[in-house]
């Protein structure tokens, strides 16, 4: 028997989510009771009914958000008296699991407790919010009490009492991956709602920033918005004419499948290296893509088995946690080092590789710390791909936005690993909606070749770029000539005024950048970031990223766009720091 079981449902790389798990370790470290055990997952799974049918105590950890940030509550559970409490929030909730436990093993706890934190923000991240940090001794103490067989005084019961329909979803849980065909009859029978994927199983609950500026925009208020990445709304002029008549050609009523790409348009893309960064590419090594997320989508499926690992780095675009999820991937993260200027932590790399490690991932320059790969920078990564034949997948949609006229070199020539190369018209030529992409494959002769034979396939089961952009391409393409320079010259303009800005005050400052279209401010550490943004939002009606939305490791960061309107920028940041003053 166990005396007192603790289960925990934490998520560490989902900031607040990860409270239980600091919970546990807090506790774990003064708890030297045999009888008393410790799980922490993702996920309540029905295979833990079988330790808790063994346990005289029972206390469940977890984060939400329908508790007030950094409230801890205290409910005594009993089991489910409605088939959905065995929910979809997580694979089975406490009450689930507690009749899970009587019904296939005959006993369940005596005692049984859920304790809930409320949480602030649920982004990427692995740091905890600071009003959810303080909560963690609050909780602990809470726990030690109900283990010390004190009731809480802020205690709650929860009347429920499992029905024979619960049990019947309860039993096609447990045979979910052994018998398909009575878990389909037992589903029908009980009107069980378990739907969708594990690897959709987000939290979708707007975190405590995006419901204030919901609310605000509801509302009708004009944001001052220095969060902008739309170049088609930022004001510059583009060649409408031109890019009109680049969809005129009688060609767009034929159809004519091509798996990596038509070759007019892949021959442009191979132009656009060879002029613009002196690189040969041969146009048989480029595979054209909707979008360079569906570049990474197709890359990811390509190098990884379920469950392998890709490294990426921090600070970077959260964008690729959802595009792992997808296809099954796990991202473990290594640390972009700052001292006036960022680098790769080589330290980081090594120790986050494992036997599961397929690739390496750069962003090149980051977005958004604006930080180019050095060649030292490459040459190591080349050696620790080829060592270990892994890939290396080289992000460069922000490539051509450099601050100074030195030009930095493609990845799309790399020839000492298996390297992926991925681009697109979305940022080279600020046309989003053209949804047009492409991904280059190079490396030793015989891996490359294997390689894109394979993406072949890959693209060939999609064919996901429509005929009439593939057409228009070398036109589109050719736009990257003048709108480049608008942008860079409204980032170039943005960054110089904010330069002015912060150099007669010490409230925050900037961090050094080589390019890109983003800003990265340190602020004071007082206050989280995410504090200090919605503070801005409620009293400037301001918007400004906060920095741990991209995987900061310190809470005192935020990100601006450069390309905002130069008006607005001035007079967001003007709002910034007479609120940080």
């Amino acid at each position: 028997m166990i005396r007192a079981l603790i289960l925990t449902c934490s998520n560490s790389s989902r900031g607040d989510d990860g409270v239980g798990l600091q919970i546990a370790h807090s506790l774990a470290i003064g708890i030297c009771d045999p009888d008393t055990e410790f799980y922490s997952q993702q996920q309540w799974t029905p295979e833990l009914a079988e330790a808790i049918s063994r346990a005289d105590l029972v206390i469940f950890v977890d984060a939400s958000v329908a508790v007030a940030p950094g409230k801890v509550r205290t409910q005594a559970i009993s089991p489910v008296s409605s088939a959905t409490d065995c929910g979809m929030t997580h694979t089975c909730s406490p009450s689930g699991l507690l009749a899970l436990a009587q019904l296939l093993y005959g006993r369940m706890p005596d005692r049984s407790y859920l304790i809930t934190v409320g949480g602030q923000s649920f982004d990427y991240s692995d740091q905890l919010s600071e009003i959810v940090q303080r909560a963690v001794p609050v909780a602990r103490e809470r726990i030690r009490a109900l283990l010390a067989g004190v009731s809480s005084p802020q205690e709650q019961t929860s009347s429920r009492t499992a029905s024979s329909s619960d049990s019947l979803a309860l039993f096609a849980l447990v045979f979910l991956h052994r018998a398909p065909f009575l878990w389909l009859v037992c589903r029908v029978l009980s009107s069980f709602p378990l739907m969708f994927s594990q690897r959709t199983n987000w939290k979708l609950t707007p975190n405590r920033f995006t419901q204030v500026v919901d609310h605000l925009r509801s509302s009708g208020t004009r944001l001052l918005d220095l969060t902008i990445s739309n170049p088609t709304r930022c004001g510059f002029a583009y060649d409408s004419a031109a890019i009109i008549k680049a969809f005129q050609s009688p060609e767009m009523l034929d159809y004519d499948p091509q798996a990596k790409g038509l070759l007019s348009a892949r021959q442009a893309v191979a132009h656009y290296y060879a002029q613009d960064h002196d690189t040969r590419v041969d146009h048989e090594s480029i595979c054209l893509t909707t979008s360079t997320s569906e570049g990474h989508a197709f890359v990811f499926r390509l190098l990884c088995n379920a469950g392998d690992e890709i490294l990426v780095p921090k600070p970077s675009y959260p964008l690729f946690e959802f595009l792992a999820d997808l296809q099954d991937v796990k991202l473990v993260p290594y640390s972009l080092a700052y001292a006036q200027g960022w680098f790769v932590d080589f330290q980081t790399v090594e120790q986050a590789l494992t036997p599961r490690t397929r690739a390496i991932l750069v962003v090149h320059p980051n977005n958004p710390t604006g930080s180019y790969l050095r060649s030292e920078e490459v040459r190591k990564l080349n050696q620790i791909c080829s060592q270990r034949e892994l890939a290396l997948i080289a992000d460069e949609v922000f490539l051509d936005y450099s601050f100074t006229e030195e030009r930095h070199a493609t990845l799309a020539d790399n020839r000492d690993c298996l390297t992926f190369t991925l681009s697109g018209l979305s940022k080279i030529a600020a046309l989003p909606q053209m949804k047009a992409a492409w991904i280059v494959t190079s490396g030793p002769e015989r891996i490359a070749n294997q390689a894109a034979d394979r993406l072949e396939v890959i693209a060939d089961t999609y064919l996901s770029v429509n005929t009439p952009t593939q057409l228009a391409f070398p036109a589109l393409f050719e736009q990257r000539h003048s709108i480049r320079l608008q942008i860079l010259q409204r980032v170039l303009e943005n960054r110089a005024a904010l330069q002015l800005l912060l150099a007669t005050q010490s409230a925050c400052d900037l961090l050094h950048a080589d390019g890109g279209w983003y800003a990265v401010l340190r602020v004071p550490s007082g206050r989280s970031d995410e504090e200090i943004a919605i503070q801005l939002l409620q009293q400037h009606q301001t918007l400004v990223h906060p920095g741990h939305f991209y995987d900061f490791p310190d809470q005192n960061h935020l990100v601006l766009s450069l390309i905002t309107p130069a008006h607005d920028f001035l007079a967001g940041m003007q709002n910034l720091l007479r609120m940080l003053q």
